[in-house]
């Protein structure tokens, strides 16, 4: 097997990922498929637990070329903005996001 052929497996839609819009900045919407997670954190400060969250999402570097900071992404009418998009050198983009 092609690792082409293993992400198509990895972000296939009818499984664990989902089809987010991404948009370049200046440039057209396009659909991506990856994997979102909105994973909470907590921190204890004192007494006080705050709990945090950092979404991201992972994809295949072919669905979002060149993906700069501040690029759009939009999941389930949630937009946000990439903080940190990170070729993972397997193939793999991770986009760590904030929430617009």
């Amino acid at each position: 097997m092609n690792l082409n052929s293993d992400i198509s497996k990895i972000f296939n839609t009818n499984h664990f990922a989902e089809t987010a819009v991404y948009t370049p900045q200046g440039g057209s919407a396009k659909d991506a498929k990856g994997i979102f997670s909105a994973e909470s954190t907590g921190v204890e400060l004192g007494h006080v637990e705050v709990v945090g969250n950092e979404p991201f999402f992972v994809c295949a570097e072919s669905e979002a070329p060149n993906a700069k900071k501040d690029d759009s992404l939009v999941l389930a009418s949630v937009s946000y903005l990439l903080k940190t998009p990170t070729p993972m050198g397997n193939g793999f983009l991770l986009m760590k996001l904030r929430k617009v």
